[in-house]
C-alpha cells in the first residue's frame, strides 16, 4: 500500500501538504499491520523502508516527513517490546495524528477567521484546506468577504479555491496570476492569503510558485501578508542552516498539449518549471497556527513540542 500512496503522491493524484500526510501516515499504519516481523528490530526495520518510500514521494513537504517522524517514534527506543503491542500503539498513534490534524485545522480557523474584520477584501494564490476552512468560518459568522483568487498556474488549483468558496456562498472573483499585482496596487486589497508547503528555521514561507511576487505586490500596496499553516510544516532540519528544497516539476505542464511541446524543442526555446518560490519572513505579517497567529521570528519556538526530533 505504501508503494501506491508514494505514486500516487508523486503524480499529484493526492494534492494539498495535509491530505499528503495523512495518506501517508494510513498507508505507514497499514504497512505496520501487514508486516511480518518477529521483533520491534524488525518492526522498525520494515517501517523505516516504507517511511523512506513514502518521504520520497514529495521531499519538499516537510509535514510529511514530521507526521511520519511522529508515528515512527513509537517503535524508536522500544527493543523488546512485543510486535503485537507494538501494532496497537502504532494504531493507536495514527489514530491521534489523525485527530490532531483535525484539530489543528478547527484552531486555525477559528484564529484565521477571528483575524479578519467583518468586512474585507482578500486576495488568495493556489489551493489550500487550512485556509479554505478560514474564510468559510469567517463567512458562516456573518462577515461580509470579497475573495480574489488567482488561477495559480501551470497546474490551475485556484480554479478549486474559487469553486470551493462560491459553493460555500462567499463573493468570488477568479483573475489570471498576472492580474494580482494590478488588483492590490488599486489598494482595495486588505489581506494577500496564502497556504504554506514549508516554513523555515529563518521564517520563511515556501509555497505555489508565485507567492513571493504576490507578497511583494501586497507589501507595496499596503496589505497584510498571512500564511495558514500547521506547525507540522515547519522544517527542523533548517535550523543548521540547511536551505528547503525547492521542486521542479515536469516542464510538460507548461506545454499545451503533446503538440505545443514539440513546436518549443524545434524553437529552441528551455523550458522550467518550479514548483514552489521562497518568500521571506520582512513580507510576512504573520503565520495563521493551531497556536494563533505567530511572527515568522518566533515560528522555531512556536514548533517546539510539536514535532518528534
Amino acid at each position: 500500500m505504501d508503494e501506491k500512496v508514494a505514486i500516487a503522491i508523486k503524480a499529484l493524484k493526492i494534492q494539498g501538504a495535509r491530505r499528503i500526510a495523512k495518506a501517508a501516515v494510513e498507508a505507514l499504519a497499514a504497512a505496520a499491520k501487514k508486516s511480518k516481523a518477529k521483533t520491534s528490530g524488525e518492526l522498525h526495520s520494515d517501517l523505516l523502508v516504507a517511511a523512506d518510500n513514502l518521504a520520497g514521494a514529495r521531499e519538499t513537504e516537510p509535514m510529511l516527513r514530521n507526521y511520519l517522524d511522529d508515528l515512527l517514534s513509537v517503535v524508536k527506543a522500544r527493543e523488546g517490546t512485543g510486535v503485537a503491542a507494538l501494532k496497537a500503539m502504532l494504531a493507536k498513534k495514527q489514530e491521534d495524528i489523525i485527530g490532531d490534524m483535525e484539530a489543528s485545522v478547527a484552531r486555525i480557523a477559528y484564529y484565521g477567521a477571528d483575524a479578519l474584520p467583518k468586512e474585507c477584501t482578500v486576495l488568495v494564490h493556489c489551493h489550500s484546506t487550512t485556509l479554505m476552512s478560514i474564510l468559510k468560518l469567517a463567512h458562516r459568522q456573518g462577515k461580509k468577504l470579497k475573495v480574489y483568487c488567482t488561477e495559480t498556474r501551470p497546474r490551475y488549483q485556484g480554479r478549486m479555491s474559487a469553486e470551493e468558496l462560491a459553493g460555500a456562498g462567499l463573493d468570488v472573483t477568479l483573475i489570471v496570476d498576472s492580474a494580482a499585482g494590478g488588483i492590490l496596487s488599486s489598494n482595495k486589497v486588505d489581506f494577500a492569503l496564502f497556504g504554506a508547503d514549508a516554513i523555515t528555521a529563518r521564517g520563511e514561507l515556501l509555497n505555489k510558485v508565485g507567492t513571493y511576487q504576490i507578497a511583494l505586490a501586497a507589501k507595496k500596496a499596503g496589505a497584510k501578508v498571512f500564511s495558514a499553516a500547521e506547525l507540522h510544516k515547519y522544517d527542523p532540519k533548517t535550523e543548521g542552516g540547511r536551505e528547503e528544497m525547492v521542486e521542479e516539476r515536469d516542464i510538460r505542464e507548461l506545454a499545451d498539449g503533446i503538440a505545443m511541446m514539440g513546436r518549443w524543442k524545434k524553437t529552441g526555446v528551455k523550458l522550467r518549471n518550479p514548483a514552489f518560490d521562497k518568500t521571506p519572513p520582512e513580507l510576512i505579517n504573520a503565520f495563521i497556527t493551531e497556536e494563533g497567529l505567530v511572527a515568522p521570528e518566533n515560528i522555531p519556538d512556536a514548533a517546539k513540542g510539536r514535532i518528534s526530533r
